[in-house]
């Protein structure tokens, strides 16, 4: 009799630690820098009220993609040059920002289990500061308005896919006289990590059958 006593000891705690595991608060803090062609990227996430935690910086974006051999040496020829340029060229800013949105809305168009998963995300902080001059005031004026515009359209897309908790702070300061390209992006959402590993089975699921050519590119990830 110990034995059964056992086995349904060890079967309580298991099932237990899952319960826990899937219903676990994970927090992400993710913290974005840009001023004078350098870049930084802080993601911290924490569960357990603080007690685990873990942080990463990224200074090197290249890291974060797979590259070919060509690629790089691409873009070590052009990495001076294109340092350069950002130094003083708010268009570059600009051209990021647009890029943003456009991850964003491809993100939009994700099947409906991640689109599922992303609305039990919850935005606790949202602050994104941005200041920008041409040197001249007209296109300054102009580009500051086309990022006010950018900014507005992502934040909308984001309450859409999201639960916005706060009021984002979104501040754009124009620089007339100046040639002034920086920008710095923090936020903070919370989820449940087993929200998180169901949808991240089933992506992986469907990534799986996609590349196999199983099925076509647009059907639910359950699709059998």
């Amino acid at each position: 009799m110990a034995w059964i006593v056992w086995i349904v000891a060890i079967i309580t705690c298991v099932i237990l630690l899952a319960s826990i595991l899937f219903l676990l608060k994970i927090t992400v803090t993710a913290r974005f820098r840009s001023h004078g062609g350098q870049k930084e990227l802080t993601i911290e996430c924490k569960a357990f009220f603080g007690l685990l935690k873990y942080k990463k910086t990224f200074n090197d974006f290249s890291g974060l993609f797979a590259e070919t051999p060509d690629d790089t040496i691409k873009k070590e020829k052009e990495a001076v040059k294109e340092k350069t340029e950002e130094k003083r060229n708010p268009d570059s800013l600009l051209k990021g920002i647009k890029n943003g949105k456009e991850t964003v809305e491809k993100l939009l168009q994700a099947h409906q289990d991640v689109k599922g998963f992303l609305k039990t995300v919850a935005i606790r902080r949202f602050e994104w500061y941005t200041a920008a001059g041409a040197g001249d005031a007209a296109l300054t004026g102009i580009i500051a308005g086309a990022i006010w515009a950018a900014k507005g359209m992502i934040i909308g897309l984001l309450s859409e896919t999201m639960k916005l908790k706060t009021s984002p702070a979104i501040v754009v300061t124009p620089y007339f006289q100046y040639t002034v390209s920086a920008t710095m992006l923090s936020c903070m959402f919370t989820f449940r990590a087993g929200k998180a590993i169901s949808a991240g089975m089933k992506i992986y699921k469907y990534v799986k059958k996609a590349r196999h050519g199983r099925i076509p590119n647009g059907m639910p990830l359950d699709y059998d």
